[in-house]
């Protein structure tokens, strides 16, 4: 086969024509029509009278693909449902899933373990060569592990028929899920231990092949900070050295909540001291006296700097806090902002809201915070790469996702942005001679536009 570019369309094509929808309007062209909204795709897993189906994390595998976690209720039971989207937003039912009388293939849903707290779950995805780990919270507050073969079941073993459960920890909530990370063939799973009216973040490892758990600190884990204080830790990523870095917030002053960033040497199995000294960069913002400051989300950029993303009290808001360091020193960036934090109310424009940061994604040209907490009407947030609110995208550089209710998690795509939540699906039922209207919960996929006129490149595929 042959490509040849269609530059001659432009010529034939008037511009308003050819472009796609303003920067941060949902891509109709990402898949199909679903509960009246062009480019959103609902899928439920339908058993058992259809109770919830709750999404709960996301993630992208190595070929593109979008896999979709989160709690499914049916009338007697909860289970743990898997689906895989391709890279075009359609359910992928190539390989994945078993086609069973009650779910067709493109869904799994696995009775254990149940998650704690059934209205929000929470789970991350951490995707293989071959399959995938799901990290949750189980019953009893403890974190759980599961791994997932390509096909989307669960390998047996992995700890108990795919699964494992660490009593060690005790998580007490259920919202953030434990992180996990697969590093020199162990998996690194990262969570608060309560205990004592405080709150550790600890590291546990688990081997990979197995799920048998790691001897690791005195009781199957260690802290990852350096100082005894009530700690939370929201998420974490593995520095290209192999260091492990986590964000969160931490009380050390009474009744002051302090955002922080820390790294974790994974050799010697202690804060590096290379980082700010001790290993932790504490950031006290201070837009209101004994403000509440946090950092939910983290990333790298393509240089190796840290971007993190969180909460920051304004008068009279929530706002967003963004913040880009160097990752091995903990020294803010002066390329970011003039080096110094970004605080702001992304709210402001769309008549306020109350975000809680779930994501945050960058390239070389933009920086999107995706936000939406259990009680919060989701949001997108887009930033220029150096710190600039990008003012054309939505509304003053904020969208609402009005079609989901929760957002389990974000990627980008060439630029684009791809969100997984919950979403609501009406449909109507015969209850006796009357015709009802019955909203059930999917688990729901979107794709944003970023707003370009054209795309990079026209072509088409000829013999």
């Amino acid at each position: 086969m042959r490509r040849i570019l269609l530059s001659s369309l432009l010529f034939a094509c008037p511009a308003l024509a050819c472009a796609g929808p303003p920067a941060g309007q949902i891509d109709p062209t990402f898949w199909s029509s679903d509960g009246g909204v062009e480019g959103l795709q609902l899928e439920g897993f339908d058993i058992g009278g259809d109770l919830e189906d709750r999404a709960g994390g996301m993630a992208v595998d190595g070929l593109g693909r979008f896999l979709v976690v989160g709690m499914v209720e049916d009338s007697a039971d909860r289970c743990l449902g898997v689906m895989r989207f391709t890279a075009s937003g359609q359910l992928d039912k190539n390989g994945f899933g078993f086609d069973t009388n009650a779910i067709p293939r493109g869904k799994i849903c696995h009775t254990t373990p149940m998650v704690l707290e059934p209205a929000f779950p929470d789970m991350n995805v951490f995707p293989l060569t071959s399959g995938f780990l799901v990290s949750g919270i189980g019953q009893g507050g403890n974190p759980f592990v599961c791994r997932f073969a390509g096909d989307g079941d669960l390998i047996a073993g992995f700890g108990s028929s795919g699964c494992v459960i660490l009593g060690n920890i005790d998580v007490g909530v259920s919202w953030p899920a434990p992180d996990v990370i697969v590093a020199d063939g162990s998996v690194l799973v990262v969570a608060n231990d309560r205990s004592g009216g405080m709150s550790t973040p600890v590291l546990s490892r688990l081997a990979l092949s197995d799920g048998a758990l790691q001897p690791f600190g005195q009781d199957g884990f260690v802290s990852l900070l350096g100082i005894a204080a009530d700690a939370f830790v929201w998420d974490t990523l593995l520095t290209p050295d192999g260091d492990l870095i986590i964000v969160g917030n931490i009380v050390i002053e009474p009744n002051d909540t302090d955002a922080f960033i820390a790294r974790f040497d994974l050799d010697s199995s202690a804060p590096d001291p290379n980082f700010s000294g001790d290993g932790m960069v504490r950031f006290k913002f201070n837009q209101v006296e004994l403000g509440q400051e946090y950092l939910q989300a983290v990333t790298m950029t393509a240089d190796g700097d840290i971007l993190a993303a969180g909460l920051a009290e304004l008068p009279g808001a929530m706002g967003l806090a963004l913040l880009r360091v160097d990752a091995m020193t903990g020294t803010l960036s002066p390329s970011f902002n003039g080096g110094v934090p970004k605080l702001y109310d992304p709210c402001a424009a769309i008549g306020g809201c109350s975000p809680s940061v779930k994501d945050i994604l960058a390239d070389d040209a933009q920086i999107v915070v995706v936000a939406g907490g259990p009680t919060a009407a989701p949001i997108v947030a887009r930033l220029k790469a150096i710190g600039d609110v990008d003012t054309e995208f939505g509304d003053q550089g904020t969208v609402v996702l009005e079609p989901v209710s929760r957002i389990a998690g974000a990627v980008l795509q060439e630029g684009r942005i791809v969100v997984a939540g919950t979403a609501p699906r009406t449909t109507t039922v015969l209850i006796g001679n009357v015709l009802s209207q019955i909203e059930h919960l999917d688990f729901g996929l979107l794709r944003l536009s970023d707003g370009r006129l054209f795309k990079d490149h026209f072509e088409a595929i000829t013999p």
